[in-house]
């Protein structure tokens, strides 16, 4: 799956265990991080989520897809 640069992505997987690879263009720069909140309701996204989701501390802090920055 090709995602192109400044393209807002997520990942859910629906088997425990899992891991997902993925390769990019440049280093990584935590400084220029930004995000979207995965539960937006304004984005309306159905995770067909089987209980609660783990999601990381910095995915949690994400702002809504209205205040998220916009390229």
């Amino acid at each position: 799956l090709y995602i192109p640069p400044g393209f807002y992505h997520g990942f859910c997987t629906l088997e425990p265990n899992t891991y997902v690879w993925y390769k990019v263009d440049v280093y990584h720069n935590a400084p220029a991080e930004i995000g979207v909140g995965y539960n937006d309701p304004a984005l309306a996204i159905e995770w067909q989520l089987d209980g609660e989701p783990v999601i990381s501390q910095r995915d949690q802090n994400h702002p809504a897809w209205a205040d998220a920055y916009k390229f």
